[in-house]
């Protein structure tokens, strides 16, 4: 589950809102030149604030699979830990 839900969010999250405000920036930097792509009126945009807004989903899911994975690894080290003081 842990695979899934890391991965499955960087996949959304570039999907989602990483790719298409990219490609609206790359618009603009074509059509009137790289300092106004970067300016605030399209880096600040309602454009580039909505995906913002869209990847909020995708984060949710990767920090689940970050929170499962946590779990995991503290659990597997408190049982190691157990298991090596019961054989002492």
């Amino acid at each position: 589950m842990e695979f899934w839900g890391l991965n499955g969010g960087l996949l959304l999250m570039t999907v989602v809102s990483l790719v298409p405000s990219g490609f609206y920036q790359f618009y603009f930097a074509v059509r009137d030149g790289m300092w106004y792509a970067r300016s605030p009126e399209i880096a600040s945009g309602e454009v580039i604030r909505t995906l913002a807004k869209m990847r909020i989903v995708p984060d949710l899911i990767f920090a689940s699979g970050a929170i499962l994975m946590l779990v995991f690894v503290i659990r597997a080290v408190v049982l190691t830990v157990r298991k090596s003081e019961g054989a002492k």
